[in-house]
């Protein structure tokens, strides 16, 4: 739908990244998987409290607790050392779901509307490929595909 109502309001370019963090090929935990398959469509924020410089991602308790914009994180590259020694501490002791609490869990705005089913990179961009050119064709504006003429 992101995708659909971009290009009907004239966009020239979309973001999808959070499309592809379910792909068969995304390195995500399991915990950020179940994380985006619970959120909600106003679950994320932008935060500096992971990476140290502003980014999207669904809120939890360290964005709660420590922001979501922390003046006194440390600057990018640096701040994932900000929450590692309480994360490795969860890593030894609390169940595996409980790191999505102080763990980055990027994504976009539109996390919801991102498909449930994991499926290959490839598949996915052929996908978006054949929806945006269909959508397209519906509103009478031109194919994505090159010309070969």
């Amino acid at each position: 739908r992101g995708l659909a109502a971009s290009i009907a309001l004239g966009a020239s370019a979309v973001q999808l990244g959070s499309v592809f963090l379910r792909a068969t090929e995304s390195l995500i935990p399991d915990y950020h998987r179940r994380a985006l398959d619970a959120a909600v469509s106003d679950a994320t924020l932008l935060t500096n409290v992971f990476s140290g410089r502003p980014a999207r991602g669904l809120a939890n308790l360290a964005t709660a607790t420590l922001g979501p914009i922390d003046p006194n994180a440390p600057p990018f590259p640096t701040a994932p050392a900000y929450l590692a020694p309480l994360k490795q501490h969860l890593k030894q002791h609390a169940q595996p779901d409980e790191l999505a609490l102080v763990s980055s869990l990027w994504s976009g705005q539109a996390a919801r509307l991102a498909p449930r089913d994991t499926l290959d990179a490839d598949l996915i961009v052929t996908r978006l490929v054949a929806q945006a050119e269909s959508l397209l064709r519906d509103l009478g504006h031109l194919s994505l595909r090159p010309s070969t003429t």
